[in-house]
């Protein structure tokens, strides 16, 4: 999630790393370690000889239970289970506008959850914020400051004499104690680590795998670096086994647009199809170092192309503005430093609208192809459009066509068509194919129902449009 300068945009594999952007209230925290570590040691020595207690934070089962291990291992995050779509903004207001109108006005945006930031790290704070979520009807996913100095700072599952090493049972000791710490129905995990670097992925799977054991309805966050080499989110896989795989990349550059993010987009799906767990992704809703304001159209393209390639969570990057003192040259978000509503704001709204009802709507089905009509020398990572049974024929200007299906032979499947222009409106023909029965076209996904349409079909976007189209066989 960090902004990162516009002449490095991607990550090499096995390149150390520190976490990027530490705050103030971070520093604070690093310089209470100690303090940390020792409760830590005492705890741990006292789970090692005592079962949990009733009614903490934690799964049914206790350590050792196989019938617990089980289920928790086959749990499912809450956040990635349900029928919303998951609609996330990062650098949510400070501290001091941490209340019910600001996050009222979140979900006024459309927004169905917040990750904590914008100096929301002491706890204190972050559960003022969990309540307010709450009652606004928002998800909330805290950093927690303690837990952050663990994974951070320490590695886990090494050497035990190694120096900066916590064992297996100090991780998930730190994770236990957590946990109880963000009471409610609005708790959906925590952000244990943003943008890790390969050789951090050993550890980040300890903290994953405790709280699948002793909070499986929670998420073990965790977002990857940008990188168009595959090998790094193939490893985080592997290693971290994730419920959810998540990345940053902000493709509006002030020179023009990133060519290689549509290569990052393809290699996050490709592993996540692989894994058979949802990708997420951030979209760019600020000009920073290097990177332009985004249009009402260029926010949109981005939400319509994601969805074209079967992200099942997007996130936005960022929704307050964050405050001078960082540096890098941030301008008006979706809210000001000063709170205003921006007119990015206002096109958010709009189009969080439009990503609810078209997400939902391919939420439980799984991505089957991706491809760009009418582009002779498309981008890496964005295929060419390529006919089959379902879409025989595409004309006119280029569209980005995701075909989607619970199964791949289910008699009925979903597309989201995308306008591949961010800047001018399209008109595209779809010719489907002769077993195709019913043809229901959805324009303006959240402003108007599916109507019937004839096959073949005309289909006509705004720039960065996208629409939602049913076919039926037999």
């Amino acid at each position: 999630m960090e902004p990162r300068p516009p002449g490095v945009p991607t990550h090499d594999v096995g390149e150390s790393l520190g976490h990027s952007s530490l705050t103030r209230r971070g520093l604070m925290t690093l310089a209470g370690a100690g303090m940390t570590l020792g409760a830590l040691g005492e705890s741990t020595a006292q789970a090692a000889t005592q079962p949990k207690s009733e009614g903490s934070a934690a799964s049914p089962s206790t350590p050792g239970d196989a019938s617990g291990a089980d289920q928790a291992s086959t749990a499912t995050p809450r956040i990635l289970s349900g029928d919303r779509y998951p609609i996330g903004m990062w650098w949510p207001p400070h501290p001091f506008a941490t209340n019910d109108a600001r996050y009222r006005e979140i979900a006024e945006a459309g927004f169905t959850f917040v990750l904590g930031g914008n100096y929301l790290n002491d706890v204190p704070i972050s559960q003022w914020a969990l309540a307010a979520a709450e009652r606004a009807g928002l998800d909330f996913i805290p950093v927690d400051s303690e837990l952050s100095v663990l994974t951070h700072t320490f590695d886990a599952g090494g050497a035990p004499d190694a120096p900066f090493m916590l064992s297996d049972a100090e991780a998930r000791e730190g994770v236990r104690r957590a946990l109880p710490r963000y009471p409610g129905p609005a708790f959906a995990g925590i952000n244990l680590f943003d943008e890790p670097s390969s050789p951090k992925f050993a550890t980040l799977a300890k903290y994953v795998a405790a709280m699948r054991e002793l909070a499986p309805e929670a998420l073990p966050y965790v977002n990857l670096l940008p990188s168009n080499d595959i090998t790094y989110a193939r490893e985080f896989v592997r290693v971290v086994a994730p419920s959810m795989v998540s990345f940053d990349r902000y493709p509006l550059l002030l020179g023009g647009d990133d060519p290689n993010w549509f290569d990052n987009l393809q290699d996050v799906r490709t592993v996540g199809l692989e894994a058979g767990i949802p990708y997420w992704v951030f979209i760019q809703s600020i000009k920073y170092a290097g990177h332009r304001m985004p249009t009402a159209a260029e926010l949109r393209w981005q939400v319509g192309i994601c969805l074209a390639y079967g992200y099942k969570g997007i996130q936005y990057f960022t929704y307050w503005t964050p405050d001078p003192a960082r540096g890098e040259a941030f301008e008006p978000a979706l809210v000001t430093v000063e709170g205003e509503r921006t007119p990015l704001w206002y096109a958010a709204k709009d189009v969080n609208r439009a990503l609810q009802a078209a997400g939902t709507q391919i939420l439980p089905l799984t991505s089957q192809s991706v491809g760009v009509t009418a582009v002779a020398s498309p981008p890496a990572g964005l295929p060419a459009f390529v006919p089959d049974t379902w879409v025989q024929a595409a004309t006119g200007a280029p569209v980005v066509i995701g075909q989607f299906a619970a199964e791949p032979d289910a008699a009925t499947r979903t597309l989201i068509v995308t306008n591949y222009s961010h800047d001018a409106s399209a008109h595209a023909t779809l010719t489907f194919g002769a077993d195709v029965t019913r043809v229901e076209l959805t324009e303006l996904p959240g402003q108007r129902p599916p109507r019937t349409v004839s096959n073949p079909t005309r289909i006509r976007l705004a720039a960065g449009g996208f629409s939602v189209v049913r076919l039926t066989r037999g």
